[in-house]
């Protein structure tokens, strides 16, 4: 049974799994970077209320998560958070999820025993609430609910990065983003008239479809309806959100068509192969590279080659990110498809596969660059002269939204050489800023084949 039961009138739970004794312990091994700023004592745990506690448990530089404006950076998405924790309450599951996230930056960053065992506490905390919460009729399909699922899911990401390549990701990752698929199985369409019920959506369902592609399988099959349905609410705001999820939709199928060929070795001829390339290439012809369009960043030179660049919006820029990271790992498979088709067929029309590399490989690097090319802006360093994407203060969500095209980038094949050590250097840069675990494994890009 998945982690949420899909048939509504059972009972639903979230159990994420931990190596240790505890079904609550993080598991031994798990570094710990960086140091909190000032005094290596842990920061009171005990004070205030649930968002103000939050507030203060963040690390200098990174706070106002749950500020609606600071200086010119409007909350965007989350604006329904603040409200939400302090309707919800203190013991509620939300403000327990939000303090279970605010006790692992500060453990992350601190590395004191206090900090660490608070983390582990408040996170049990967290997941009992949660499941009390999907174990009810009522409660399970509410916005609550649904956002201390996303919540969890980005707390897993923020302890326990998993190895460079492993496909998977890590378990208990896997684990609450099965459950934010089945939960937006479970509340339908019917609540897309809500602007706070659209918002989640969208957190929810990105971070099920970066899911789809880590584990190579397909979006959820309700996704069209899903779209469709919000189609009559959506306004300029959310055009670029729904064109670039229905974009990953598709690249998502055409990823996990090609996981299927490569990991069964079920490529039994050229064609079944070259089904898949006219595929993306119908896909390229839907002009989303114009739909989703590349966003003018201050200070940064066009590519002569991208598509026309719009004006700075963030959710556009947020948009294009995720657009060109799906299109990455697509172009990532089909050229491991290739690769795969070589060692199958090694006489069979080589040069027109070499020359398909070449193309993909191309597409590859040139996407690479456009990611990298956005990181200093959206995420600049500690100590550089450049605000962050909505100016002034950086915060911690928007290192965790370019940990995955960095991955990408850092730790794949066919980028350059120049493109992985830039993108595992900001990887780490992020993360140690952030109060994020470091990334586990040394290190290493495969071979090309």
């Amino acid at each position: 049974m998945s982690p949420v039961e899909s048939s509504r009138g059972r009972e639903v739970s979230l159990k994420a799994t931990h190596a240790g004794t505890s079904p609550w312990s993080s598991g031994a091994g798990v570094g710990l970077v960086g140091y909190y700023s000032g005094s290596k004592r842990s920061p009171s745990l005990s004070r205030g209320s649930a968002v103000s506690r939050i507030i203060d448990l963040l690390p200098p530089g990174l706070g106002g998560i749950f500020s609606p404006n600071q200086g010119k950076r409007p909350l965007g998405l989350l604006g329904f958070l603040p409200q939400m924790v302090a309707r919800s309450g203190e013991n509620s599951p939300i403000a327990l999820a939000c303090r279970a996230i605010a006790t692992a930056l500060i453990s992350n960053l601190s590395r004191t025993a206090e900090a660490q065992s608070q983390r582990v506490l408040d996170y049990g905390k967290a997941l009992t609430a949660a499941n009390a919460a999907l174990g009810d009729r009522t409660l399970q399909t509410q916005d609550e609910t649904l956002t201390c699922v996303w919540l969890l899911s980005l707390y897993e990401v923020i302890v326990g990065p998993s190895a460079p390549l492993e496909r998977s990701g890590s378990t208990s990752w896997f684990v609450h983003t099965q459950g934010l698929a089945d939960l937006l199985r479970l509340r339908g369409t019917s609540r897309f008239s809500s602007p706070v019920a659209r918002n989640l959506f969208w957190l929810a369902y990105n971070t099920v479809q970066i899911q789809s592609f880590v584990n190579g399988v397909e979006c959820p099959s309700e996704s069209i309806a899903w779209f469709e349905a919000l189609e009559k609410y959506i306004d300029n705001d959310d055009m670029h959100l729904h064109r670039e999820s229905v974009y990953g939709y598709h690249a998502s199928k055409i990823c996990a068509n090609g996981r299927k060929l490569i990991d069964g070795g079920h490529i039994d001829s050229l064609e079944s192969v070259l089904d898949i390339l006219n595929v993306v290439a119908l896909l390229d012809t839907e002009s989303y590279d114009t739909q989703i369009p590349r966003v003018s960043l201050s200070g940064s030179d066009a590519n002569a080659n991208s598509s026309e660049e719009a004006p700075f919006n963030l959710r556009a820029f947020i948009s294009r990110t995720s657009y060109c990271s799906f299109r990455l790992k697509m172009h990532i498979t089909l050229l491991e498809l290739l690769n795969a088709l070589k060692l199958r067929f090694p006489g069979v029309q080589p040069d027109e596969v070499q020359e398909r590399q070449r193309y993909y490989t191309a597409i590859v690097q040139a996407l690479a660059d456009e990611i990298l090319e956005g990181v200093p802006f959206f995420f600049p360093s500690s100590d550089s002269p450049l605000g962050g994407a909505r100016g002034g203060t950086r915060r911690w969500t928007d290192g965790l939204r370019l940990l995955w095209p960095l991955r990408l980038v850092a730790f794949w094949p066919f980028t350059r050489d120049d493109q992985r050590r830039l993108a595992q250097s900001e990887l780490q840069r992020i993360r140690a800023e952030c109060g994020f675990v470091k990334v586990k494994a040394a290190f290493t890009v495969p071979s090309t084949g």
